[in-house]
C-alpha cells in the first residue's frame, strides 16, 4: 500500500474515533467504523532496512563518543530512540549480555543482544551519553533523530529497532521473547515483522538447515526403475 494511501486511511480512521467519541458524549448513537477504512499491519510495505553490515559501516563513522554509544546500543538492543536515556548497564558493565530498560512508552523490561559480538566491537560495556535533556520521552527521541539525521544516516533510527527484531528470528528466538524484549505484544510482533523477512535471509535459512547433519533425506525407490 502507498504511503501516501496508508495516511489517508489512518486519518480516517482517527477522524472516525474522535466523531464517535463526540456523539457519544452529546448522547447520541450512530456507528461511525464502517468511515475508517480497512487499514492492518500486513498491508505495510516492508521497510528497506539496513544489513549488518551498514549498521557497522556507519557505526564505524561517528566520531562523538556519547552519538556512537547511543547508534551502538540502539543497533544492539532493538531500543526505541528515547530509551536510550533511561537504562540499568549494570548486568552489561559486569561482562553480561543484557540491559534492562528502566522506563519509556512500554515500562521496564530486559533485553539481550543480537549480535552479542557488537557488545565489544561497538564499546558498550562504558555508558558515554551525549548532554542532553528533555521533559517527555519524544524529547530524547527528537534529539537522537534529530543528531542522526545531520550527520547523514542514510536509513531511521527506528530501523535499528525494526533490523534486531528481524535479527531475533534469524537466531531462532521464540517470537513470544522477542515480542517481551521490544515491548509489544506478540500479535504486534508477528504481524509487523513477519513479512519483513528477505527472499535472501529465507535463503540463509534455508541454506543452513539443509547442511544439519541430522537433517530429512529424501527416500530412494525400493524397486528398480521401469524400463
Amino acid at each position: 500500500m502507498p504511503s501516501a494511501q496508508r495516511e489517508s486511511i489512518l486519518g480516517r480512521e482517527n477522524a472516525s474515533v474522535c466523531i464517535g467519541k463526540l456523539a457519544k458524549t452529546a448522547g447520541l448513537t450512530a456507528d461511525f467504523k464502517p468511515l475508517q477504512g480497512t487499514y492492518s499491519h500486513r498491508q505495510v510495505e516492508p521497510r528497506s532496512l539496513p544489513t549488518d553490515q551498514e549498521i557497522v559501516d556507519f557505526h564505524h563513522g561517528l566520531s562523538h563518543p556519547g552519538w556512537r554509544w547511543v547508534y551502538g546500543m540502539m543497533a544492539t538492543f532493538g531500543l526505541r530512540n528515547h530509551e536510550v536515556f533511561f537504562l540499568d548497564t549494570a548486568d552489561l558493565e559486569a561482562e553480561e549480555q543484557s540491559i534492562t530498560v528502566l522506563k519509556g512508552k512500554t515500562g521496564r523490561r530486559q533485553v539481550w543482544a543480537y549480535h552479542p559480538e557488537w557488545i565489544d566491537q561497538f564499546s558498550l560495556r562504558k555508558p558515554v551519553l551525549p548532554d542532553v535533556t528533555g521533559k517527555q520521552n519524544s524529547d530524547f527521541g527528537d534529539r537522537v533523530t534529530h543528531y542522526l539525521r545531520k550527520v547523514g544516516m542514510p536509513f531511521k533510527p527506528y530501523d535499528l529497532r525494526h533490523a534486531w527484531a528481524v535479527r531475533t528470528m534469524l537466531y531462532g528466538l521464540p517470537d513470544t521473547m522477542a515480542a517481551q524484549q521490544m515491548g509489544h505484544s506478540v500479535t504486534v510482533h508477528n504481524e509487523t515483522y513477519h513479512h519483513w523477512i528477505t527472499a535472501a535471509q529465507h535463503q540463509a535459512e534455508h541454506d543452513r538447515l539443509m547442511a544439519r547433519s541430522d537433517r530429512p533425506v529424501a527416500p530412494l525407490p525400493t524397486t528398480p526403475q521401469a524400463p
